[in-house]
């Protein structure tokens, strides 16, 4: 099977130049980030992992989802979550309303499968970093 956690990225994670961090905050940190990272529910649905690779938008979202889910899951108020699946590769995507987003997208690489062997459990992070900006 495969078990995680989901957190949810919201806002600005992008540095702020030294000196330039708003007298509005209280206790700053260090890199000025002004977003929110929490864990939290979401639908998750599991593929079965193919070569070709599916074209994504620059948000992350899929546009040519050509499988159909092996099994889905909801993850708790905590963003945990497990689900069963057989032995496999597997792409994870998260549900979002009517759409569907790579729930690993992080270094560029939204394509890594998940691996999923005999009596095992695949342990997974999934960050949904839609709603943040970065750069």
């Amino acid at each position: 099977g495969v078990a995680g956690q989901v957190y949810i990225w919201e806002g600005d994670f992008r540095p702020l130049p030294l000196g330039n961090i708003p007298s509005s905050f209280s206790r700053p940190n260090l890199s000025g980030v002004r977003g929110l990272v929490y864990s939290g529910r979401r639908r998750l649905e599991f593929h079965p992992y193919t070569e070709a690779l599916p074209h994504i938008d620059v948000n992350g979202f899929v546009e040519d989802v050509t499988t159909e889910p092996v099994a889905s899951a909801i993850s708790d108020g905590q963003g945990f979550f497990e689900v069963d699946v057989p032995p496999g590769r597997y792409r994870e995507l998260v549900r979002e309303e009517d759409r569907l987003w790579f729930g690993r997208p992080y270094l560029g690489l939204p394509f890594i499968p998940i691996e999923v062997r005999e009596n095992s459990v695949a342990t997974v992070r999934i960050d949904v970093t839609w709603g943040a900006i970065f750069q």
